[in-house]
């Protein structure tokens, strides 16, 4: 079987990478060619001393999208009477689009995925954008390994040159202009002169006109000079490095007043347009589009047109008002969803993480292996979108640098086994109000300062000094992260507890977990954490933790103690609750149960009057009683 012909063809000997002065050094130089949309930009960028040619004075090279490529790489081994598709609908990655290809006598350059115009809304980010071209230049300058040169083809467009990271634009051509970027060594020209130095495939499956597949590269975006020159966003005020270096924002500007709606409880058509006309707000309108969206669906008929057309509309007004909250909105309803998703969660799955889509506070899907992107797709919209709109998208960017920092920065993946995008937004919320910017939704930031957050969590640097415990036991529970040896101190409680752990309704059965596995051991970890996922809430989760250390603390000063009924880590900590309590003379008969919890999470871990203390009395009281032991007999202290 050769569906690909290879047969037919013969190898194609590489010639040695030469320049002027002979072999070219093993430092890869990235080419960097610059085209502008339209006329009217590589003029005005003329005026900043930035050379750029247009998609027609390229000729005969063609220039298009990295969807295009996609479409064409569809006939890759495609064959009607062995009935293969070809290659599925995956996008090309930054090293399949940093070369020319030779395509039915045509030369063809493509540019990155992330650039393409029916990418996920994260590419409006200019100054993620930059990020990410930095991020995709070191890619090709370790990873290139054919002959010749690789070649970066950059499209600007309007929006880049009005926004209001222009300047950050500036300094990057700047950068090239010199030859190197962030350690990267570049050469900035004419696409032309780089056709002789550039690596050139050649695709000799291909039946379709590829010149036709790509219509959008040469419609220039609309330029809105007056409404976009140094136009900041209302929620651009709030500088993410002052947010997370401890500096405090400066207040938003006065919102329009109007009345608190709660969208899960509107169901009439006419009260949800009545309300539609009463503000002006966007994220209030789309919401309200929301639930006629998913309650009737998107062809759904308004006095102002199809549901599906009126949200198109406002999605294109926020992303000319940089509204990043409504954006999120209408990418949601709009189904809209990032290429390079199932990669980012196969990167995390690979190392052993499990994935947990899902909204805070309602059911989670777990993923423990890599899903195709429809399958993905399905989860976001059929379980996230119908709790909460935004999160649909939120957690898709959240996907995306997750998958970049488990790549870049493992360590800070360090205690963590699985995770909950539902519970990470709750952390990434709670280290946002810690900075003095409670008016502030995380959804109202910019994809950039999303990551930045995210950053920040993972590594614990923002305001360690000023997290209470409280804080801390929020942060760590939400993270789902537990400290080292944690597996092993479980296992350890296990082996004393015959009849195992339970937490509400789960049970972590002593066999056949402990006879099968190791702590280290993949099954054995994840029953663990099913287990912990029973938690209604961080700090409960946490606090069940620190009392799975105590106990191991417990069994390993009294190995002699076996506790043949199962353990109730609830009512373990709900006794230590009520030790607590009582000691620190509280309401106990006017407090209800989660009351009492959440002082119990604000008090200092250690000490002799601290959280361990009553747990291990707790436990001491329960479980020797329990076995009809002498309690004075053990070590308790």
């Amino acid at each position: 079987m050769d569906p690909l012909g290879r047969h037919r063809s013969t190898p194609m000997v590489y010639p040695m990478r030469q320049d002027g002065c002979g072999i070219v050094e093993k430092n890869t130089v990235v080419q960097i060619s610059l085209i502008a949309e339209s006329n009217q930009l590589q003029t005005r960028l003329a005026t900043f001393g930035i050379a750029t040619q247009t998609v027609l004075q390229v000729e005969p090279i063609f220039v298009l999208q990295q969807s295009s490529l996609v479409e064409v790489f569809k006939e890759l081994g495609a064959d009607m009477k062995l009935g293969l598709s070809g290659r599925p609908s995956r996008p090309r990655g930054t090293l399949g689009t940093s070369m020319v290809y030779q395509i039915k006598g045509d030369a063809m350059v493509f540019t990155p995925l992330f650039l393409d115009q029916t990418d996920f809304y994260m590419s409006l980010d200019m100054h993620l954008l930059i990020d990410v071209i930095k991020d995709s230049l070191r890619f090709i300058h370790t990873n290139w390994k054919k002959p010749k040169r690789p070649l970066m083809v950059l499209l600007l467009r309007a929006n880049h040159v009005w926004g209001k990271h222009f300047q950050e634009l500036l300094e990057m051509i700047s950068a090239f202009k010199q030859g190197n970027w962030d350690g990267v060594p570049v050469k900035l020209g004419r696409l032309q002169q780089f056709m002789a130095t550039s690596f050139v495939e050649h695709l000799d499956f291909v039946q379709q006109d590829v010149r036709k597949l790509d219509e959008r590269l040469i419609t220039p975006t609309p330029s809105h000079p007056t409404s976009m020159h140094h136009r900041v966003s209302r929620h651009s005020l709030y500088n993410p490095v002052r947010m997370l270096s401890g500096q405090r924002s400066p207040p938003p500007p006065p919102a329009e007043p109007e009345e608190e709606i709660d969208y899960d409880k509107l169901y009439d058509t006419d009260d949800i347009m009545e309300y539609y006309e009463g503000t002006t707000v966007l994220s209030t309108r789309l919401m309200l589009l929301s639930r006629l969206f998913l309650c009737h669906g998107p062809g759904f008929d308004t006095p102002i047109g199809p549901v599906l057309d009126v949200v198109k509309a406002l999605y294109s007004q926020a992303i000319n008002d940089e509204d990043w909250y409504s954006i999120r909105i209408g990418a949601s309803l709009l189904s809209k969803t990032v290429d390079s998703l199932a990669p980012s969660i196969t990167l995390m799955v690979a190392v052993n993480r499990q994935v947990c889509l899902g909204v805070f506070g309602h059911a989670e899907h777990v993923i423990s292996e890599p899903l195709p992107p429809a399958a993905i797709q399905t989860v976001l919209f059929n379980s996230v979108r119908p709790h909460k709109v935004a999160d649909a998208s939120l957690q898709q960017e959240l996907v995306i640098f997750l998958g970049n920092c488990v790549t870049n920065q493992p360590e800070l993946f360090e205690g963590m086994q699985r995770i909950r995008l539902g519970w990470l937004i709750q952390a990434m919320s709670d280290e946002l109000n810690m900075t003095g910017n409670e008016s502030v939704s995380i959804y109202q930031l910019a994809p950039s300062a999303i990551k930045q957050l995210l950053v920040a969590v993972l590594s614990s640097r923002s305001q360690k000094a000023e997290r209470t415990c409280m804080q801390q036991r929020r942060r760590e529970g939400s993270l789902n992260r537990v400290p080292a040896q944690f597996y092993e101190r479980v296992l350890q409680v296990l082996l004393h507890c015959q009849g195992g752990l339970s937490l509400h309704s789960h049970t972590l059965p002593q066999e056949p977990l402990v006879q099968d596995n190791k702590p280290q051991d993949k099954s054995f970890i994840l029953c663990v954490e099913e287990l912990l996922s029973q938690s209604r809430s961080p700090e409960y989760r946490q606090l069940i933790v620190e009392l799975l250390g105590v106990l191991a603390s417990f069994f390993q000063r009294n190995s002699e103690v076996v506790v043949k009924v199962t353990v109730s880590l609830d009512k373990l900590l709900t006794d230590a609750v009520t030790l607590f309590a009582t000691e620190n003379h509280l309401d106990v008969e006017n407090m209800s149960t989660d009351a009492l919890t959440t002082d119990f999470a604000k008090a200092y871990p250690y000490g002799n009057h601290g959280t361990a203390s009553f747990m291990l009395r707790a436990a001491g009281y329960y479980l020797l009683h329990s076995q009809d032991c002498d309690i004075s007999r053990c070590i308790v202290n």
